[in-house]
């Protein structure tokens, strides 16, 4: 583990991240990162879920300088690593189907998706 307060959480298809709420210091370097303009509200939340992440299978993640490198996180990371996350910060916005799986139900990420 890259921080002894980051957890390792699972995606769907088996990459193990390892997380970290953002600290302040990590929010200002996301909002540096997305330049001049003001990002919205949806972008920067999407934003911190990928720059929670210290670590994809063992091998630490630099935050993003730009948002071409935030894009290419988000990539590496795809659809269900961001799914985890957001389920792992935010477990009751979580649906279970019935059976015990949670389904993602966040229109900010639905929205990113698309």
């Amino acid at each position: 583990m890259t921080d002894s307060s980051a957890v390792v959480i699972e995606t769907a298809s088996g990459k193990k991240l390892e997380v970290k709420e953002c600290t302040p210091g990590k929010i200002l370097q996301i909002l540096d990162a997305a330049g001049t303009k003001s990002p919205s509200a949806a972008w920067m939340r999407y934003a911190t879920l990928v720059c929670s992440v210290e670590a994809i299978d063992g091998k630490p993640v630099m935050i993003p300088q730009s948002k071409v490198a935030l894009e290419q996180l988000a990539d590496r990371l795809g659809n269900d690593g961001i799914v985890a996350v957001a389920n792992f910060f935010s477990p009751d916005e979580e649906k279970s189907d019935g059976e015990g799986a949670a389904t993602d139900t966040d229109p900010d990420i639905d929205t990113a998706k698309n």
